[in-house]
Parts: C-alpha cells; sequence; structure tokens
C-alpha cells in the first residue's frame, strides 16, 4: 500500500462518525453506547445517576419489594394504633369525667332536687346526705355552709369519679331500657366512658405504637433517597383511614339515633357527637400530614434527581 493510500486511510477513520447503537439497555438507562475516539468522544454519556440507581436496583432486587411490606405493616399498625388513641382519649379520666357530671347534673335535676332539700341540707350537723340522689355520695361538712353552687360542685365531683370507676352499676339494674331509647342510650354512654373501657384502649396504645416506629424506622433504612419519605408519607396518610371511617361510622349512628327532645337526650347526643368527631379529626390529620410529606418528597425527589445537562465533548472525553 502507498504512503498516499496509507494517509487516506486515516482521513477516513478520523472523519468516521458511526450512528447511535440501538441498544435496548441503553435506552433504558438515556443514550446509546459512546465511541471514544482520539478525537474526543461521540455519542451521548448514560445519566451517571440513573445508570447508579438501576446499578443498585439489580444488585438489591429486594429492596423495593421489602419497602413495600414495611409500608403495609406501618399503615396498619399505625391506623390500629391511631384508632387506640382515639378511643383512650375519649375515655380518659379528663375527658370523661366532665360528660359524666353533666349527664347526672341533667338526669337528676340536680339544682331543682337541691333547692327542694336546701333546708334539711343544712341542719346536718356532719356530712349531709341529699334526700332522693340516687348515688352513695355526701357533702362534708365544711361544705355545708357553703351554699347550694359549692354543693352541686362537691357533689358532681363525687358522682363523676363514682361512675368512671364502677360504671353506670352503681344506678342499679336498668330493665325494660332499649339501647335507642333516651334512658338506654345514656347508659351506653355512661358505660363507655369509664376507666375500664380506657384501660382496655391504653393497653392496646403501646404494642401498637411500637410496631408502627419499628416499622417507620425500617422503612427509612431500607428505603433510598428520597424515596424512602415518600413511602412513610403514603403509609401514614393510609394510617389515618381507619380512624375516619370510624368517625363517621360513629357520627352516623348518633346522628340516625337522634333526639327526643328531652334535657337528657339533647346532653347526651352533644357529648356524643363530640366524642365521634375526635377518632375524625385525628384521622383527617394524618392524612393529611402523610400527603405533604409524600408530595414533597417526590417534588424533591424529582428536583435533586433531574437530568443533567449533556457534557461537552471535550468534558466528557476528560471523564
Amino acid at each position: 500500500m502507498s504512503r498516499h493510500d496509507d494517509e487516506q486511510a486515516a482521513e477516513d477513520v478520523r472523519d468516521y462518525r458511526p450512528d447511535p447503537v440501538e441498544d435496548e439497555d441503553y435506552r433504558e438507562w438515556g443514550a446509546a453506547a459512546p465511541v471514544v475516539t482520539d478525537d474526543g468522544v461521540y455519542g451521548t454519556l448514560p445519566d451517571r445517576q440513573q445508570v447508579f440507581r438501576e446499578y443498585r436496583r439489580q444488585e438489591r432486587p429486594w429492596r423495593d419489594t421489602l419497602v413495600r411490606l414495611t409500608g403495609m405493616v406501618l399503615a396498619v399498625a399505625a391506623g390500629l394504633w391511631l384508632v387506640a388513641l382515639s378511643g383512650s382519649e375519649a375515655t380518659s379520666e379528663e375527658a370523661a369525667r366532665p360528660a359524666l357530671e353533666s349527664l347526672v347534673d341533667t338526669m337528676v335535676g340536680l339544682p331543682g332536687l337541691l333547692e327542694v332539700h336546701e333546708s334539711t341540707i343544712r341542719a346536718a350537723t356532719g356530712d349531709a346526705e341529699v334526700p332522693g340522689y340516687p348515688l352513695a355520695v355526701t357533702i362534708p361538712a365544711d361544705d355545708v355552709a357553703e351554699g347550694p353552687d359549692r354543693w352541686r360542685e362537691v357533689i358532681l365531683e363525687q358522682s363523676s369519679a363514682l361512675l368512671y370507676s364502677e360504671g353506670p352499676g352503681v344506678f342499679g339494674e336498668s330493665e325494660g331500657a332499649g339501647t335507642f331509647s333516651t334512658s338506654g342510650g345514656t347508659r351506653l354512654l355512661m358505660e363507655n366512658l369509664s376507666e375500664s373501657r380506657n384501660g382496655s384502649f391504653s393497653f392496646l396504645v403501646w404494642p401498637l405504637g411500637i410496631v408502627a416506629v419499628v416499622a417507620a424506622i425500617g422503612i427509612v433504612v431500607v428505603g433510598s433517597s428520597f424515596g424512602r419519605f415518600t413511602a412513610l408519607g403514603l403509609a401514614t396518610a393510609a394510617a389515618g383511614v381507619p380512624a375516619v371511617v370510624v368517625g363517621v361510622l360513629a357520627w352516623m349512628v348518633v346522628t340516625f339515633v337522634g333526639s327526643d327532645g328531652s334535657a337528657l337526650a339533647e346532653q347526651g347526643h352533644e357529648i356524643a357527637s363530640d366524642l365521634a368527631w375526635l377518632p375524625l379529626r385525628n384521622g383527617l390529620t394524618f392524612i393529611v400530614a402523610g400527603m405533604v410529606v409524600a408530595v414533597t418528597a417526590r417534588v424533591a425527589g424529582a428536583v435533586f434527581h433531574a437530568r443533567p445537562a449533556p457534557l461537552a465533548r471535550s468534558e466528557a472525553y476528560e471523564d
């Protein structure tokens, strides 16, 4: 071969521009395979972050599956925990005793009863009993001289403490009272506003909370990048659904039962309605908070994992 032919062959090599390689795997990673020559790099280098994520996914195919399973565990455990927590809050002494006081005050007609027996109470030499009052409570001797307002306060405090610890059984057996009657509904409400019911809910709060926390930590540890926070947010939002369902069902029951117009029925209806909104409020809070976390994580992931601008040919060659 002559010198001229050698020079022509070298010039042909320099002028050669290969077509992109149509390889499915490379297209999935963002570009065809580049060709490196003495004059530079031809073709587009794959997105390095995307290649790294694909490599990591192929090396640990169980990661996504484990994150999903852990997210399901978190959603179920946190959902049950939220229902138990709502029940514990509704039946706590701080919430239950004021409600019981209102019910007893309305049911007995305590102001009128005290007015009728005021002279008898003032004449007592020690702790005074209230004639006709259905619970075994007394007005301490030191408070007898204070007057009806103080008597009412003391009697309601003792009555709510007694009902909270022992339940409505302290009134005696209830005969012929249907569940949807005013007396039956009031008794059912008192049964739920009790220390024993609060203990049942509180017993479930800690174990369910521990399971939920462990599952949340598992998602953060096993998940990758912002995807872990997306999974965490979606699981949190799902956890709020059971509490919302419980709250809606309770609200529907209270609305369906309605009121017969009596003062006791109106008071019980108001208390039950307030209690029904408690799990609904907690559930909606979880749903909104979870969706905010999930959407924020997705947006952050899109921003920080956005594909970088193509490298210049000289920069690609240097890499």
